[in-house]
């Protein structure tokens, strides 16, 4: 089940990029730091870096539109967090329930440690996706928030798009590395909310 849900994802990322281009890209990437539906950046990255290797993206403006595409998805997912704060903390979600100590635990974490949390994590496939929420739960300040998401973005993205250029000549290898990342980090998103719980 869950190779077949990543063949899917695989087919879906490389069909919008081949048909749409660079705007697929910035669509793709949004998504993926927004975080639903989860998308792979460890697919949709490398494909672009094919792409640049083959001559039909540019190498300057595919980094921008993958950095761009990723801020503007991790600015809609801070401001989910953000905004959202007051109905989240009202509400419960089967045996998940935010009391006052948790929030408070939420606030003190960012306060002290929010800017290497949110760099760290875009370092780390799936999870980079999500930390979005607690950031903007936490009121994180904005500025801080865009700073160090690029801090940690920008490698992540150069690192991929490198891969896919060096590996232009075994895509079929490629997408088996994604594939495999992407596989071997699936257990991270089931879990969580359980992070995000026990936090």
């Amino acid at each position: 089940m869950t190779l077949s849900i990543v063949g899917s994802l695989v087919w879906f990322v490389i069909t919008v990029m081949t048909y749409i281009g660079l705007p697929g890209l910035f669509l793709l990437m949004a998504l993926e730091s927004f975080g639903i539906p989860p998308l792979p950046s460890e697919v949709i990255l490398p494909f672009a870096g094919f792409l640049v290797a083959e001559g039909v993206f540019g190498l300057g403006a595919t980094i921008f539109v993958a950095l761009a595409g990723g801020l503007v998805g991790a600015f809609a997912a801070y401001a989910v967090g953000r905004w959202g704060r007051t109905w989240l903390t009202t509400r419960s979600f089967g045996p998940f329930r935010l009391d006052p100590k948790q929030i408070a635990r939420v606030d003190d974490w960012f306060a002290r440690r929010g800017e290497l949390t949110v760099a760290a994590t875009r370092l780390v496939p799936v999870i980079r996706s999500y930390i979005s929420y607690p950031a903007g739960f936490a009121r994180m300040k904005p500025w801080k928030f865009g700073v160090y998401t690029m801090l940690g973005a920008t490698p992540f993205t150069l690192g991929f798009l490198y891969a896919g250029i060096v590996l232009q000549g075994d895509w079929t290898g490629s997408r088996a590395i994604s594939s495999s990342l992407t596989s071997s980090s699936s257990g991270w998103s089931s879990r969580a909310p359980s992070i995000w719980y026990s936090c």
